[in-house]
């Protein structure tokens, strides 16, 4: 009988051992495929056109079977939105990474994470928005799913979206610190600056937390992953995260201090060629690109500002940088890598056509990162001494708003202030 149960012990183990490989050797051709298919991604969206590109990612599946793909290997489609979009496959793998959502393992994880902002629009609770936010960023894959290069974006998609639920799940949100090292720097070091402004966030609300030994952590794994990429633009974009990280505004060097160094490289008045010739005046720094929805919106309040101060020791300056791309008010992008004379020629005609009469900057992009910006439009005001005073402030808040904090930069210098903004009309209620 002895012999019989080891003879049937060895066989199922044989037999286990057969037909377990096959499957094992295809999820790692998988694997090999869906490498592929992300490198040609890389090398499409960062040197060709759309119509291009879009060719080339619906190329690069031909032969994907996205039913048979697990959440991990789904999870790792999920941060190429664009070209998943051009590829015509966006909603097949959504679709089929939605039904991992209650799996166990880094399955489950990938899904829970790529699905969590969504999932939390629909919840009202607070207590529920809490217990989804553990659930997700707590979940018992996760270490594994980041393993996989499946969860790239966590650091960013963990950011709570209301001060409420930050003052609630900050413990939750510090925990993610334990991925921080060198092991996760390549998969997530791109979400670096989006995790320190989160925890900057609960800092204002007077949270209890360090910043700086986080921010000195996350410096040295950044650059420790350079070099370490599928293209050179996402060490690129790596060195602009790495810049932010190491800003001025960063290091809590910014309010109170003088203005870092903006290196003019071109402006739409030649007469300004360095902050230099802005001595002695309030200044705001209007950092924006036509690129950007939201900043060509709000010419008309930042004009409305410019008039505002029309005589006054303020100056407005738009900051902008060289990306290879022109946004025209109508129309199509238009590509001018390679050619920053042309940039500046269709700035010159989009300042005309906007009819904007403030001067436009083009500088370098460390320069976003030495002010903390990393959203536009985003303005900060410096003193007539040089000292910049305020931050995060909008061309678009209320002009009253603004007028406070300038009007007393004006005063402290012993300018004359303009009369208080008029207030904005109110809308009566139609009565017959």
């Amino acid at each position: 009988m002895r012999n019989f149960t080891v003879a049937y012990v060895l066989a199922a183990f044989f037999c286990l051992e057969s037909w377990s490989t096959p499957p094992d050797l295809k999820q790692s051709e998988v694997d090999q495929q869906i490498t592929k298919i992300l490198t040609r991604f890389d090398e499409a969206f960062n040197t060709e056109d759309e119509a291009t590109a879009k060719a080339s990612a619906i190329k690069a599946v031909e032969g994907l079977d996205i039913s048979t793909l697990n959440g991990v290997q789904l999870g790792r489609f999920m941060d190429y939105t664009a070209m998943i979009q051009y590829a015509g496959i966006e909603q097949q793998i959504e679709a089929r990474l939605e039904t991992f959502l209650d799996a166990p393992g880094a399955d489950g994880a990938t899904a829970a994470v790529h699905f969590f902002g969504r999932r939390l629009k629909k919840l009202d609770e607070l207590q529920s928005k809490i217990a989804l936010y553990k659930s997700t960023f707590g979940h018992e894959g996760l270490d594994a799913a980041i393993s996989a290069d499946a969860v790239n974006h966590v650091l960013a998609t963990a950011r709570p979206r209301s001060p409420e639920l930050l003052k609630e799940v900050l413990p939750d949100l510090l925990a993610l610190d334990r991925f921080i090292v060198p092991e996760c720097g390549t998969q997530l070091a791109h979400s670096f600056d989006w995790y320190f402004g989160t925890l900057n966030e609960a800092k204002d609300l007077g949270l209890p937390v360090e910043l700086q030994p986080i921010r000195r952590k996350m410096v040295a794994v950044a650059k420790g992953a350079l070099g370490h990429h599928r293209h050179p633009s996402s060490d690129d974009y790596l060195r602009g995260v790495i810049g932010y990280l190491e800003g001025a505004w960063a290091r809590e060097e910014l309010i109170g201090h003088p203005s870092p160094e903006i290196p003019f490289l071109w402006s739409s008045d030649s007469s300004l060629k360095s902050m230099d010739d802005l001595k002695g005046r309030v200044l705001l720094l209007e950092f924006w690109a036509t690129w950007c929805g939201p900043c060509v919106g709000a010419i008309p309040k930042t004009l409305t500002l410019r008039e505002h101060y029309h005589g006054h020791a303020v100056e407005i300056i738009g900051l902008t940088e060289h990306c290879g791309w022109h946004y025209p008010p109508e129309g199509e992008p238009i590509n001018t890598h390679g050619s920053l004379e042309r940039e500046h020629e269709l700035m010159s005609e989009f300042i005309a056509q906007k009819q904007i009469t403030w001067p436009i900057v083009f500088t370098e992009k460390a320069v976003q990162g030495e002010f903390g910006v990393r959203g536009i439009p985003y303005m900060v005001a410096i003193d007539s001494r040089g000292i910049v005073r305020h931050d995060k402030l909008d061309p678009r808040q209320p002009l009253a708003e603004l007028a406070a904090k300038i009007d007393a930069m004006l005063v402290e210098a012993g300018q004359p202030t303009p009369p208080p903004p008029t207030p904005a009309p109110t809308t009566q209620p139609f009565r017959e």
